[in-house]
């Protein structure tokens, strides 16, 4: 015997391709609403229940093929999904293969709490909790879990990746790619592409940040530009600053108007200004000073001489009061060799960044040259103001020459020498004329 189940009544929503009966087809796209009462006996029912369906027929995951059973139509006219009838806020599939989100603010909000409360338009977010804080912001893209999930009022911002520029509020014009990337913002213009990239940027502007965790602390430097795995990676505060390599920039923290270009080029202490380092490992110890290479560089060269601004036009103060003979009679020309191994403690460069072959030769070559110390007391003994020697800025700076201003007292030195020749020679022909009398 059979066991009567409990009568229900199921409304069930027939399109034309799958009504049945014994009454005449409904016209094209007209829907029949049936009324049947469930029983254990009831005939099965081939349209959709609203309650699910089972034994349905798709396609193979990973295949193009197409199953039995699907949702749509059997022609080539758009498909609508409405809410409430609505006409003004639906989605529908074109017979192009487009899916197309009907709103009026033009927003496309996918996942959880996406764009949740959003009254502002052209606003794209993909991905649980992306955008929605946001109320008046707008032309935002936030594709990612929490990307820009604080952001109310900022716009024409491009997020990408969890947490991107999540607690933004109201900057404008950031682009943000990757994990964290300008997590913290607040301000606008910045552009961090790369996995932590930016992430505590708060007041900082106009920075841009391209590599896995470069500016990773930055807080409030702005104008700063960095490519390379952890570039400007312990920078906070630095303005106007430019890091090109992997772990470039490093040790700067505050500085300012600061190039290093190559891998680990850096400053030696924080605080510099207008420095500028180039090449692997290059360090630049003191403000306002451009360094080349490393110390394992054996030759810098070109096809033509280094010239330097000399334009009388812009010169003021002209004296004739260089040092001469007196100078240069106190240098001490010498031969001597580099301790490598006390040279890397003082640069503080990565070992990463030298050639040990390099450094090996380097120390083996005999050099000539002065001792900067000793030029400094010489030009101090004879009252000279020479500029030929570089000053240590701080404790972990070093002496420096620059040999080409020892051109100028040489030449003075010429002149006096021949001055005193001439004298001579003078004084030889009356000798000669006194004699022959």
């Amino acid at each position: 015997m059979k066991t009567a189940l409990p009568s229900l009544l199921l409304t069930v929503l027939m399109l034309d391709t799958l009504h049945a009966g014994p009454n005449p087809k409904p016209s094209r796209n007209e829907q029949t609403v049936q009324t049947i009462e469930s029983s254990s006996t009831a005939p099965a029912v081939s349209g959709w229940e609203l309650t699910g369906n089972a034994g349905t027929v798709s396609g193979i995951a990973g295949s193009s093929t197409a199953g039995i059973n699907f949702i749509g139509t059997t022609d080539a006219e758009n498909l609508e999904v409405r809410l409430d009838n609505s006409t003004s806020t639906f989605f529908r599939f074109t017979q192009d293969g487009v899916l197309e989100f009907i709103n009026p603010n033009s927003n496309i909000f996918l996942g959880l709490s996406a764009g949740l409360g959003n009254v502002a338009g052209e606003n794209v977010a993909i991905g649980n909790s992306a955008l929605s804080s946001n109320n008046s912001g707008g032309s935002n893209t936030a594709v990612g879990s929490s990307s820009m999930l604080l952001n109310e009022g900022g716009s024409q911002n491009c997020a990408f990746g969890q947490s991107a520029l999540l607690f933004n509020r109201s900057g404008n014009n950031n682009v943000s790619i990757g994990y964290f990337s300008l997590r913290s913002n607040q301000n606008s213009d910045s552009t961090a592409i790369g996995t932590n990239s930016l992430q505590s940027n708060f007041e900082g502007e106009q920075n841009t940040a391209i590599g896995s965790q470069t500016l990773v602390v930055n807080v409030s430097g702005s104008s700063n530009t960095c490519v390379g795995y952890q570039s400007m990676f312990n920078d906070i505060t630095g303005l106007q600053n430019t890091a090109i390599g992997a772990q470039t920039l490093n040790t700067n923290i505050s500085g300012t108007n600061i190039t290093c270009v190559g891998y680990g080029a850096d400053v030696a202490i924080d605080g510099l200004d207008n420095a500028s380092a180039f090449g692997n490992g290059a360090i630049v110890s003191g403000s306002n000073q451009i360094v080349i290479g490393n110390s394992s560089i054996l030759s810098i060269g070109g096809f033509a001489n280094w010239s330097n601004f000399s334009d009388g036009e812009y010169k003021t103060a002209v004296q004739e009061n260089v040092s001469g003979l007196a100078f240069i009679k106190k240098l001490r020309p010498v031969t001597y060799q580099l301790d490598m191994e006390k040279l890397a403690t003082l640069t503080h460069s990565s070992e990463k960044c030298h050639s040990k072959t390099n450094e090996s030769m380097q120390g083996h070559i005999v050099k000539t040259g002065l001792i900067a110390q000793e030029v400094e007391s010489a030009a101090l003994d004879v009252g000279y103001d020479f500029d030929g020697v570089v000053k240590p800025q701080h404790e972990n700076d070093h002496y420096r020459l620059t040999y080409s201003s020892f051109v100028v007292p040489l030449i003075k030195a010429v002149q006096e020498q021949q001055a005193m020749i001439e004298a001579l020679q003078k004084e030889i022909e009356i000798l000669k004329k006194d004699r022959s009398n």
